[in-house]
């Protein structure tokens, strides 16, 4: 279809919003450039009240596309869903706002959360934990709800968060008595949970810098400080089958004369092992298969009736490959 301006536009929009409504599942459109995409993808979401998910090739294109799609829709949820970076083993390091920014759209999607996501197409293929476990990994705290002090350091500290003297960043969390001041992922700021004895006394907001506190909440939920974040048994046993499933393959590479290979794939697996105790998430993340038998990425976290806008389908495909 030949997207125009002028007086034949909104016949071709209610035209798209129909098939999509008949249930015709794939249709091109040509003519359209810079914004008008995203005015097109939001005109169509007016019409069919839908998730959806808007593709594009680079990530400056998502965030482009997400601003857009921010000023036609003003009255909805838009998130950008970046991809992981992608840096050498020995040097790798993820940052706390681009975790961030991946965590507030997998929270928002395990929560059913009305949302528009906007990804370029590298973000899709990282390995995550399932969408029950990655709920369900987390904790929902309220006033009055009953808890035990110790319990939430341990669930904070199998959840990824560092504890230090105070919080001052993303995913640390500190003590003071019945005071506990944690900065969940993905929360805008961090929170301060006061107890009386095993009573959820109070949640505030406070600020990282003076410290103070300030708005109260109603409820806060304690997600993941990771995508990869793995439980101390679940790494165990994704490790003791890692190093099963090497060593079979170690022992018909030797039986096939390839001890040298063989060795090669010993240091390998010992040197992930290494790093995964250290806690590096590119090692969780290649545990993610020995952990859990579901092979799941961002795609499995999306509802079965999300809507796929595809910017410049070619270009995806050649970026996927």
């Amino acid at each position: 279809m030949l997207f125009t301006e002028g007086s034949a536009e909104n016949n071709e929009l209610t035209c798209l919003g129909d098939n999509i409504k008949r249930g015709v599942q794939e249709q091109l459109v040509h003519g359209v450039s810079g914004a008008q995409k995203a005015y097109l993808a939001a005109r169509i979401l007016e019409q069919i009240k839908r998730p959806a998910l808007f593709l594009t090739s680079h990530l400056q294109q998502a965030e482009t596309v997400a601003e857009d799609l921010a000023t036609f829709l003003p009255g909805r949820s838009v998130l950008t869903f970046p991809p992981a970076e992608v840096l050498p083993y020995e040097y790798y390091a993820e940052s706390p706002e681009l975790t961030a920014e991946r965590l507030a759209v997998l929270s928002a999607l395990v929560h059913k959360e009305d949302v528009l996501v906007v990804a370029p197409i590298a973000a899709l293929s990282r390995r995550l934990p399932p969408p029950k476990v990655f709920r369900e990994r987390g904790f929902l705290l309220r006033p009055g709800n009953q808890v035990e002090r110790d319990d939430v350091l341990a669930r904070l500290m199998e959840l990824g968060y560092e504890r230090g003297e105070r919080v001052e960043g993303r995913s640390q969390f500190a003590v003071r008595g019945d005071i506990i001041d944690i900065f969940p992922l993905p929360a805008p700021r961090p929170i301060r949970l006061e107890l009386f004895d095993t009573t959820v006394d109070s949640l505030r907001e406070f600020e990282p810098e003076s410290q103070r506190s300030t708005a109260r909440l109603g409820e806060a939920w304690i997600g993941p400080a990771s995508e990869t974040c793995l439980t101390p048994r679940e790494q165990v046993a994704a490790l003791e089958r890692l190093t099963e499933s090497a060593s079979a393959y170690q022992k018909i590479l030797k039986e096939r004369g390839l001890s040298g290979q063989a060795e090669r794939v010993r240091l390998r697996v010992e040197a992930l092992v290494e790093r995964a105790l250290e806690g590096l998430p590119e090692a969780r993340e290649r545990l993610l298969p020995f952990a859990y038998k579901e092979g799941t990425t961002f795609v499995d976290y999306l509802p079965r009736d999300t809507l796929l806008f595809l910017d410049e389908p070619l270009q995806l495909v050649e970026e996927g490959r």
